[in-house]
């Protein structure tokens, strides 16, 4: 019970350190109890008697064993009392052969409003966290992070992760502030730090002044927690999950008169009605996190909730009622604060009037979100697709691949196989040929621009023919059809990027527009898909995008578009 009461307790990677403490604690702790009754017993058996036993219950055995209990549910306690331990150790050796003791980082923030230190419900003053992950050395030479996840991750010049670094914000109370970011950035470690899961390597987390590593049992009753993972007993049902966290939460006889009125309000609020006598691992998806958020406002006591992503893999029906219960809560009487980290700037709006965005652990924007929506809002990505079938016209294909074909049996003797190929080394000349006719007709687009491109593409189609060796002793040689098809989808992407994107779009709205930075954002081969990325202004918004790609579908034959909202992603690129 203990060890659900404190989630940060149930995870399978808990440190080596934080086992051993809690091990060598409990054994000093009850070994020094037998010891001490021993000598008791033996000293004074004559004299013993139940009153003073059961004093002596309650005055050494009980505290003893209330202080293991709270030790094992904040091993960061332990961890701490040892590092300081060692610190002083390493101060001590210092002084006496280098004349000088060692001394801890800064961890004072110049930030905050120091003449007011209890205006804040959290405040994190540069907390870092560095994590010792095993590295694996493969024959090469290089190393290899065992974790998958290490690839997003920072690592520093040692191999560790870099999970946080330099990390400081505050919540006013009554306040709600969203915590974004991608994944690998750095949100759930702060959580972790917050609930004494973890320590901090540096800095340190306050939560209503009190520091959350060495305080934590005092910090623990400040706040209700929704941890990102669903933790529950499996063979209990919803009700009796709330019945147990609130006698758990609530040990004063005047709150339990009141517990079935508690819940039953609760249940209606969040819907949990229907499932109410349903064990919680035959619930679904959406009603455990439901069920998760249940517990973390199960307390009206707690000043604070902290939410790790408490709307993931719900539908948007519950996702929408979840947002309604914590505005329901921040505008209650006692209004509480919030922290809660989010991948939607929909929901962080919906919640929320301020956010902190953590990149590569770092913090790279603090302030209110509409602010922050002025500054990335704008964005917006532009997917289209290019009609094929328009730009692979026969007429034009023909009339092409025969001069292709023409300038080829000028120069070799081919066989009628030889005849429907294009050697690799001839591509450049035979695009050559394909540019000029193409601008003697009179095309518009420019020169300069096609070659510049055409250059890359040309790189890219010679690399990806001259690997194919499964055939020996045979030049390497694409299909004069397939290469007149590349290329005219090449012309069309830089025709649609010259005239319409640049000379029409960046013109009128004073923003450029640019490929997006993925692997299919702008046509490759036969590909006929592009994306672009660019900015709405006062003089040039999304209703004139829309108007310009209707207007000027049909003239540079694109099938379909989508336009939408840059990925939050894509957003938090920016900042970089």
């Amino acid at each position: 019970m203990k060890r659900m009461q404190y989630q940060h307790l149930e995870t399978a990677n808990a440190s080596f350190l934080y086992w051993l403490s809690n091990y060598l604690f409990d054994v000093m702790v009850y070994t020094l109890a037998i010891i001490v009754m021993s000598i008791i017993f033996v000293v004074f058996s004559n004299s013993m008697n139940n009153s003073i036993l059961a004093a002596w219950w309650e005055l050494v055995v009980y505290p003893c064993g209330v202080s293991c209990d709270q030790h094992e549910m904040y091993p960061t306690e332990v961890n701490y009392k040892i590092g300081l331990a060692l610190r002083r150790v390493r101060g001590y050796f210092c002084r006496r052969f280098y004349g000088q003791r060692y001394t801890e980082a800064d961890q004072t923030g110049v930030d905050f409003d120091e003449e007011c230190p209890n205006a804040d419900m959290v405040r994190a003053i540069r907390v870092s966290k560095v994590y010792n992950m095993l590295i694996k050395t493969e024959s090469g030479g290089q190393n290899v992070a065992a974790d998958d996840e290490a690839d997003a991750a920072v690592v520093n010049g040692n191999g560790q992760v870099v999970a946080l670094d330099d990390v400081s914000f505050s919540v006013e109370k009554r306040d709600c502030v969203a915590l974004l970011g991608v994944n690998g950035s750095g949100k759930s470690t702060m959580f972790d730090i917050l609930t004494a899961k973890v320590s901090p390597t540096g800095g340190k987390a306050m939560i209503d002044a009190y520091d959350v590593t060495v305080e934590a049992r005092h910090a623990s009753t400040r706040y209700g927690y929704c941890p990102q993972d669903n933790i529950y007993f499996n063979d209990l049902s919803v009700r009796e999950h709330l019945e147990l966290f609130y006698r758990l939460r609530c040990c004063r006889s005047s709150a339990m008169l009141s517990e079935g009125a508690v819940i039953d309000k609760l249940m209606k609020r969040l819907d949990l009605f229907p499932v109410e006598k349903t064990a919680a691992s035959h619930l679904s998806g959406g009603n455990r996190r439901r069920l998760m958020l249940a517990l973390a406002l199960l307390s009206d006591h707690a000043s604070l909730l902290l939410l790790d992503e408490p709307s993931a893999g719900v539908d948007v029906v519950a996702r929408r009622l979840m947002w309604r219960v914590l505005h329901e809560k921040r505008q209650s009487r006692n209004r509480t604060s919030c922290l809660f980290t989010t991948h939607s700037m929909e929901e962080a709006e919906a919640v929320c009037a301020n956010a902190v965005v953590l990149l590569k652990g770092q913090v790279v924007w603090s302030g209110s979100i509409p602010d922050l929506k002025q500054r990335v809002s704008r964005g917006i990505s532009i997917s289209l697709r290019l009609d094929s079938s328009a730009i692979w016209n026969p007429d034009e294909m023909e009339r092409y691949t025969e001069q292709i074909q023409r300038s080829l049996e000028s120069k070799l003797s081919r066989t009628e196989l030889e005849r429907s190929s294009l050697p690799v080394q001839e591509l450049e000349e035979a695009w050559k040929l394909c540019h000029d006719l193409l601008h003697k007709s009179g095309d518009t687009t420019a020169p300069t621009v096609s070659q510049q491109r055409n250059k890359d593409w040309l790189a890219g189609l010679r690399a990806r023919f001259e690997s194919d060796d499964s055939v020996p002793n045979v030049t390497a040689a694409i299909p004069i059809v397939e290469f007149v098809q590349e290329w005219l989808v090449q012309e069309a992407f830089i025709r649609l990027e010259t005239q319409l994107l640049r000379d029409e779009m960046t013109t009128r709205s004073g923003e450029v527009v640019v490929p997006a930075d993925l692997e299919s954002a702008r046509g490759s081969g036969t590909n006929t898909s592009g994306v672009y990325e660019t900015s709405c202004t006062e003089r040039f918004g999304l209703a004139d995008v829309f108007a310009l790609m209707e207007e000027n579908k049909e003239r540079f034959n694109i099938s379909q578009y989508s336009i939408s909202e840059l990925s939050l992603e894509r957003v938090f690129e920016q900042f970089q």
